[in-house]
């Protein structure tokens, strides 16, 4: 259900403290690609410390996928996110922990983050046109960085979603 933690291997994820009553998303027609710029060691739980300092209400983004592929939940699913200027009230934020201005992402990251986006894309009827690089998003930003492979991941993204 959702805002409720689901049993992960055997231990529990603690679960996020958010400042402020999160808003829950009236639609959702947009997925939006992220980079932390930060190193791939980076937990869901140091970002989600960062993004409170900003004076947000919690970690910005609904997913985070990390170097090894594995993947957490960050914001709730349902949620308006703190991720893309202009954007937040209809998208969902991934974030891939890394920083892609510095190196390309691990392959198993980049596939890792391909299915989680196409089974986004499913759930909530969005076509590869509407994910979108942050960049595109919103002005001023390189993210998800110069070595983010784009047409590679949208390649993986068209080929998922025609099988």
């Amino acid at each position: 259900a959702e805002g409720t933690w689901e049993k992960a291997d055997n231990y529990f994820l603690s679960k996020l403290y958010f400042s402020e009553q999160l808003v829950a998303r009236k639609k959702t027609d947009l997925i939006v690609i992220h980079h932390a710029a930060m190193p791939t060691t980076t937990s869901r739980e140091d970002i989600h410390d960062l993004h409170l300092t900003f004076g947000w209400a919690g970690i910005g983004y609904h997913k985070l996928v990390f170097a090894d592929g594995s993947v957490a939940d960050g914001r709730y699913e349902g949620m308006v996110g703190a991720h893309a200027l202009g954007v937040n009230q209809h998208s969902i934020g991934i974030v891939l922990v890394g920083d892609f201005g510095k190196g390309r992402p691990p392959q198993a990251q980049l596939k890792a983050a391909a299915k989680l986006t196409v089974e986004l894309m499913k759930k909530y009827h969005i076509s590869v046109a509407g994910v979108q690089p942050h960049r595109e998003a919103t002005e001023g930003t390189d993210c998800p960085g110069a070595q983010f492979p784009w047409q590679e991941f949208t390649g993986m993204l068209t080929t998922s979603m025609e099988k």
